[in-house]
């Protein structure tokens, strides 16, 4: 009864942390914005769309235009990570359903926690990791743009200094 009730509090605890990370991320993702002559331009149209504010811009540039085809294609769903995600789900739900009692290793409940929670923080950091490293093509395709290009894209401070490439949740502020 007792792993019953500790899988509904978890279950709800999960719950309750995904939709309030969502929020957060929501608000960090539309915040983006760049600055062409002197009007305040928002990046991504949307949490799916990112960069989509400057398409109009860098599409008038070939060079620029190749860097941010490459941003965009780079920003689509991958499949094959959110099925590791999502397996390692399956590996801590079936954790908490099973016992230490089974004659078989594997099916374990702490192997089985103990794996999921390996794999999805894996899977956390590669994406975080990937997604410093798209960050930098889009600014690769704003730089070729202002090479020969006017208005002038300029990226905000605040952008900078959230998205500088150094590598995983880390910024310039210590």
């Amino acid at each position: 009864m007792l792993d019953k009730q500790f899988f509904v509090i978890f279950t709800v605890f999960a719950i309750l942390l995904g939709a309030s990370y969502r929020t957060v991320a929501l608000e960090a993702k539309c915040g983006r914005t760049a600055e062409i002559n002197g009007e305040n331009i928002a990046i991504d149209a949307s949490t799916t769309q990112k960069g989509e504010g400057l398409r109009f811009y860098l599409t008038k540039d070939p060079e620029a235009k190749k860097y941010f085809d490459q941003y965009t294609e780079s920003n689509k769903p991958n499949w094959k990570r959110i099925g590791v995600s999502t397996f390692g789900m399956g590996l801590i739900i079936g954790g908490f359903l099973s016992s230490n009692d089974t004659d078989n290793d594997f099916f374990k409940r702490d192997t089985l926690l103990v794996s999921g929670v390996t794999i999805v923080a894996l899977s956390f950091v590669y994406a975080k990791t990937r997604q410093s490293e798209k960050e930098v093509i889009l600014q690769k395709s704003i730089n070729e743009y202002n090479k020969r290009n006017d208005p002038k894209i300029l990226i905000t401070p605040q952008y900078r200094q959230d998205n500088n490439g150094w590598g995983i949740l880390m910024s310039r502020e210590f």
